[in-house]
């Protein structure tokens, strides 16, 4: 499925918190802003994972992996729509919690996963 540049924001909103949850890497952050854009004023958003590749440059399995960890984290919601149709993303915004100061850098507990 397509993305219609001309029906969405040109922009994404990042959460001030989620740049300082150290749990994430940066292409989870990147994805997400990507989700905020497309979702624009709308609730949800609903980009297989070949249209965020082609946009955003990432392998499918980077964005796979980084999907889970955005969902582990309650950043986003997904519903799991089955057979050969498209999850449906919405993006969360969340409090900031003692866990998002885990590690020294950002990503580095990652690196024993």
């Amino acid at each position: 499925m397509g993305v219609c540049m001309d029906s969405i924001e040109s922009w994404g909103r990042i959460p001030a918190n989620m740049m300082r949850d150290k749990r994430l890497a940066k292409n989870d952050i990147i994805i997400y802003c990507y989700l905020s854009m497309i979702q624009g004023t709308n609730k949800n958003a609903y980009p297989s994972l070949s249209t965020i590749a082609d946009f955003l440059g990432l392998y499918n399995t980077a964005i796979s992996r980084s999907l889970k960890r955005l969902e582990k984290y309650n950043w986003i919601k997904v519903e799991r729509r089955g057979g050969k149709k498209v999850n449906i993303y919405e993006t969360l915004n969340q409090p900031i919690t003692e866990n998002f100061m885990e590690g020294t850098k950002r990503g580095e507990h990652l690196k024993n996963k």
